[in-house]
């Protein structure tokens, strides 16, 4: 039987990596929109960004996605949560097609 502190461990590990995963979430958003701008040759309107800056910014964005994605995973291990391992995963395998 789980005592009261295990389960609050728990839970709280478990925040903690769905905060990975979400984060992963929002930098591969970032670094698709900033690819999608690089590759069509997009200007920023709000700024003078290049779009070698794009490229650059959708870079750094993959690499932070893919960071989290893996901290996320080596969290997970010894959990039993799938939803969570599928997200990770998900975001591992598109940051790796991402042209990282």
């Amino acid at each position: 039987m789980k005592t009261m502190q295990s389960r609050v461990k728990m839970r709280d590990e478990i925040s903690a990596i769905k905060y990975q995963v979400s984060f992963a979430e929002t930098c591969l958003k970032r670094a698709d929109r900033e690819w999608a701008y690089y590759k069509n040759g997009h200007p920023n309107p709000q700024s003078d960004t290049s779009s070698q800056e794009h490229y650059l910014k959708s870079q750094k964005s993959y690499v932070a996605a893919k960071e989290h994605a893996e901290k996320a995973m080596s969290m997970l291990r010894g959990l039993n949560e799938p939803e969570l391992e599928r997200k990770a995963k998900e975001i591992l395998s598109k940051c790796v097609k991402g042209h990282i």
